[in-house]
């Protein structure tokens, strides 16, 4: 006879969702979770450091607090080394590539704010379109109507799907992009 369960261990009655824990009413426990998330990775857990930034515990407010400024200074010092690589080879796919990449990832995590994410949207742009000149292709289309639709750039965005229609018109992404434009536009 073989066991399929496994065993229950003491500390597993202390597993609750991460978003339950800091909504819970123990200060300890909540304090025991950031800390366990500042040790293990924060940058996996970035929406739940900007969730924990409203708690009313002002001890984990700080750490939170804490964890996202350091990884807002790995994030801006990895976009120097990127800009400066980009700045000595602009003609270098392999570097646009990776600096489109970075990009993408910087701006989905919400670190710029206002002017600044406005700048690197604009920067993400004009990369996107590089890429588009050198190689068509989807991803990179999509990419595009993506950091279009988030400016509110319509006309840019209008051009890329007739791009789109033109070379994917049968694609789902296509039409995915050209029904959210339309939902943005209000069409």
């Amino acid at each position: 006879y073989k066991n399929m369960f496994q065993i229950r261990e003491e500390n597993d009655r202390d597993v609750v969702p991460l978003e339950e824990a800091l909504l819970l009413n123990d200060p300890a426990r909540r304090r025991e979770l950031i800390m366990n998330i500042l040790n293990d990775n924060p940058g996996e857990y970035v929406e739940l450091l900007k969730l924990a930034r409203m708690n009313e515990d002002v001890e984990v407010v700080h750490y939170a607090i804490t964890a996202m400024v350091e990884l807002s200074k790995e994030y801006d010092y990895k976009l120097q080394k990127i800009e400066k690589r980009y700045m000595d080879a602009p003609d270098d796919p392999a570097i646009l590539d990776e600096y489109c990449d970075f990009l993408k990832e910087y701006l989905s995590q919400g670190f710029a704010e206002k002017q600044m994410e406005q700048i690197q949207r604009n920067q993400y742009t004009q990369l996107l379109q590089k890429q588009l000149d050198q190689k068509m292709n989807l991803h990179t289309c999509v990419c595009l109507m993506e950091n279009l639709l988030a400016q509110r750039d319509f006309v840019l965005a209008e051009k890329v799907l007739k791009i789109m229609d033109q070379n994917w018109h049968r694609s789902e992404e296509y039409w995915i992009w050209k029904i959210q434009y339309l939902a943005e536009r209000k069409m």
